[in-house]
């Protein structure tokens, strides 16, 4: 009882500062709800934390999200009424998810990042996570075996998330990104997302912003070196060069190859 006597007091404490945060910055920001799709290991937890270091906004998800289930519902956003919200999720890009999102006039950033790195960030991912649905599947899997798991398993509906939102996307409403771009010039890419958001950022903060949330200082680590055991493992791209057989390669051209190219990755198949 008193566990949750104190559960319910400090609701309400955050739901008070909430408000306070609101009512103080609302008017500088026309858009209160930031909202990024994207897969798994995309860099989406990243580029979050990113906008939530921006005064008056907080990460936060929908209650009703599971790992079975990440489609938004009609009353979602309810619960960031009053609230400014940075909310990351994989969602589908199915037509009543993104009618939603038009319906309540929300902006959005759509990221993705090549799938062959996604494999081997996302196969260590749920190697240490206990709580994932998948854990038991892949725990004692060699990096090999779990790149073989991905690409049997994930890597079609993977690529079917992405073709499904760069073709249902409101384009007037939302912008899409790459994680390698964002790598390779992160300060530049969020200026640019800020402005599609309408949030004037000064350059002080963005220098900021961008500092805060590097891999040098979230980690204690230099991009490149490797903890296998940690969220941010490695922080680099391309490392699926030095992974990847060539059944991999293969496997991965039948299901994903024209994808590949039609994001940039590669020229043609000859990779």
């Amino acid at each position: 009882m008193r566990k949750f006597k104190f559960r319910s007091a400090a609701q309400g404490v955050l739901r008070i500062l909430y408000l306070l945060e609101y009512c103080w910055y609302a008017e500088r920001y026309p858009n209160k709800t930031i909202f990024i799709a994207g897969l798994p290991k995309s860099g989406t937890t990243w580029l979050a934390n990113m906008f939530a270091s921006v005064p008056g906004y907080r990460r936060g998800n929908p209650s009703h999200v599971s790992q079975k289930d990440y489609n938004l519902r009609q009353d979602t956003f309810r619960e960031f009424d009053r609230r400014l919200g940075v909310i990351r999720m994989h969602t589908p890009p199915s037509q009543e998810n993104i009618s939603i999102l038009k319906q309540e006039g929300i902006r959005y950033c759509v990221l993705y990042r090549d799938l062959r790195d996604v494999a081997i960030s996302w196969f260590y991912y749920v190697k240490n996570e206990t709580d994932h649905l998948l854990h038991n599947a892949v725990k004692d899997m060699s990096l090999n075996e779990g790149i073989e798991y991905f690409a049997q398993n994930r890597l079609s509906g993977y690529a079917s998330w992405i073709r499904g939102w760069r073709e249902n996307r409101d384009k007037l409403n939302s912008i899409e990104i790459t994680y390698e771009v964002l790598l390779r010039d992160t300060r530049t890419v969020l200026a640019e997302l800020a402005r599609f958001f309408s949030l004037r950022l000064s350059d002080d903060l963005l220098d900021r912003i961008v500092h805060d949330n590097s891999f040098r200082i979230q980690t204690g680590r230099h991009r490149g070196e490797e903890d296998i055991t940690s969220f941010l493992r490695k922080g680099i791209e391309g490392d699926w060069k030095n992974q990847f057989s060539e059944t991999h390669k293969q496997k991965f051209k039948a299901i994903a190859g024209d994808l590949l190219i039609e994001l940039g990755y590669e020229k043609d198949y000859r990779w």
